[in-house]
C-alpha cells in the first residue's frame, strides 16, 4: 500500500503475491525468493519514508544474492539516493568480511571459480537455456544451434546479442527515468 501510494490495498497485494506462479513451489521447497522480496519491499518502504540509510542497510542484506543486489542497486543510484547506496555497499561488504574468518579468502576464490564454470554451462546447456527466464536466456534460445555438441555452441555473436539486449533495457530504463522521472521524490 505504501509503495503504491495507496492505489493498491495491502490485502490485494498480498493475494497477488501468494497467487503468483512459483510462490507455492518456493514455499514448498524452502527457497529464498520470499526473503528476497521481503528485503526489497522493506528496504524501499524505509526509503519512501525518508530513511535512506536504514533502507540501504536492509538492501545490503541482499549480499547473499549478489546478482539481485547489483540489479536493485541501479534504482537508488539513478535516483541519486547516495546515503542509500553507501549504506547498501557498506552492509554488503561487512557481511562478506564477516565470512572471512569462517571460509577464508580461498573459499571466496573457489566460489568465484565455480560461478564462472556454472555460467559457462548455463550459456550453452539445452536445459538451462530453455528454462532460463532472464533476458540473455531468451536471446540465446534464438541464437544457439542446439544440434551442435555442447562444447561448440557458444559463440561471440550470442554473447554480443545478449549484452546488447541488456544494454538496451538498462539504457532505456535509465533514459526514461532521467528524462521523465520525478527526481525530487
Amino acid at each position: 500500500r505504501l509503495l503504491s501510494g495507496g492505489r493498491v490495498w495491502w490485502s490485494a497485494a498480498t493475494a497477488f503475491l501468494l497467487l503468483f506462479p512459483g510462490c507455492q513451489s518456493g514455499l514448498d521447497l524452502g527457497q529464498n525468493q520470499l526473503l528476497t522480496l521481503a528485503l526489497v519491499v522493506w528496504g524501499w518502504a524505509l526509503a519512501v519514508r525518508g530513511r535512506d540509510t536504514a533502507g540501504g542497510v536492509v538492501w545490503g542484506l541482499l549480499a547473499f544474492k549478489p546478482v539481485w543486489a547489483m540489479a536493485f542497486f541501479l534504482a537508488p543510484l539513478l535516483m541519486r539516493r547516495w546515503r542509500f547506496c553507501v549504506a547498501m555497499c557498506l552492509t554488503g561488504a561487512a557481511l562478506a568480511a564477516a565470512t572471512l574468518p569462517v571460509v577464508g579468502v580461498q573459499g571466496w576464490r573457489d566460489w568465484l571459480a565455480n560461478g564462472k564454470e556454472a555460467d559457462a554451462l548455463y550459456r550453452v546447456n539445452t536445459n538451462w537455456v530453455r528454462c532460463s527466464r532472464d533476458l540473455s536466456g531468451v536471446t540465446r534460445r534464438v541464437t544457439i544451434d542446439f544440434t551442435k555438441p555442447q562444447d561448440e555452441r557458444n559463440h561471440p555473436t550470442a554473447d554480443a546479442i545478449a549484452c546488447a539486449a541488456w544494454a538496451a533495457v538498462v539504457g532505456g530504463t535509465a533514459g526514461v527515468y532521467m528524462s521523465r522521472g520525478d527526481r525530487r521524490q
